[in-house]
């Protein structure tokens, strides 16, 4: 089983509640490296869960970060395809979760 240690999180929407990457990160060693909030998602909540996460301003300076293993987007109601392609074209695994 691969092991991805440095990830790129793509928000899209406004969620609920914060991700939950922090409960896995101290215990497993993940790092939360690069943050993209899309349509209105908080930051103020990134940087209280997530203070080492760089938060970036576009989709290029995660999918183009030659030093993240895995890229993660968080599901809204609309569709991810051309994201997901563009991350795949990458060369970069994606997940993409619905419940956050």
């Amino acid at each position: 089983m691969e092991t991805f240690k440095q990830i790129g999180l793509i928000i899209c929407g406004q969620p609920q509640q914060p991700f939950k990457l922090a409960a896995i990160s101290s215990l497993k060693g993940y790092n939360l490296k690069k943050v993209l909030l899309e349509a209105g998602a908080s930051e103020n909540t990134i940087r209280l869960n997530h203070p080492e996460a760089e938060i970036v301003n576009n989709r290029q300076s995660i999918i183009e970060d030659h030093n993240l293993d895995l890229i993660v987007i968080t599901a809204a109601a609309h569709d991810h395809t051309e994201l997901i392609s563009e991350i795949l074209q990458s060369g970069k695994p994606v997940r993409l979760v619905s419940e956050i």
